[in-house]
């Protein structure tokens, strides 16, 4: 899920990540892309074990349309649309 809040003129994204799988997951390993660009991205937690939920949060993203993109350490990866206004 995304949610965004106003900060200034841009925004900021909070994106919750859950681990379906069956490994742990190394967060600082993570890559986001908004729109194709990789983001910088704090995270609420080191690892990101299987059946559990890590925050992440990218900072002064502008408004308009955005495709985000939300790859692992292993090379598994997932995308959302979404619209800020």
């Amino acid at each position: 899920g995304v949610t965004n809040s106003s900060s200034g003129a841009n925004y900021d994204v909070n994106i919750t990540v859950e681990n379906t799988g069956s490994t742990n997951l190394e967060t600082c390993h993570f890559n986001i892309l908004v729109n194709g660009e990789s983001q910088e991205f704090t995270c609420s937690s080191s690892y990101l074990f299987p059946e559990d939920v890590a925050y992440f949060n990218v900072t002064d993203i502008s408004s308009g349309s955005k495709k985000l993109k939300v790859v692992t350490n292993n090379g598994v990866s997932d995308y959302y649309e979404y619209v800020i206004q």
